[in-house]
């Protein structure tokens, strides 16, 4: 049988702009990769945040846009 490690992960929820949650994750997956991870599961909102309303339009991206690709970036530095 192979173990398989999951961490979650909550960004504080003072962290109001995409640029500054994506920031905190960075600064985060050290440690939780360190510690064996194999899978860090986040909010379904953490990118955007709660309570985005009518900025839900102007937030969105395209596949391939910053968020997407800051997370492609995290992967691959851990």
């Amino acid at each position: 049988m192979c173990d398989f490690h999951l961490a979650l992960a909550q960004a504080p929820s003072d962290l109001t702009s995409k640029s500054a949650r994506l920031k905190w994750l960075e600064a985060q997956l050290p440690d939780i990769a360190a510690n064996g991870t194999d899978l860090v599961l986040l909010p379904e909102l953490f990118a955007c945040g709660y309570g985005i309303g009518d900025q839900i339009h102007s937030s969105a991206e395209p596949r391939g846009g910053k968020n997407g690709a800051s997370f492609g970036t995290f992967g691959a530095s851990v």
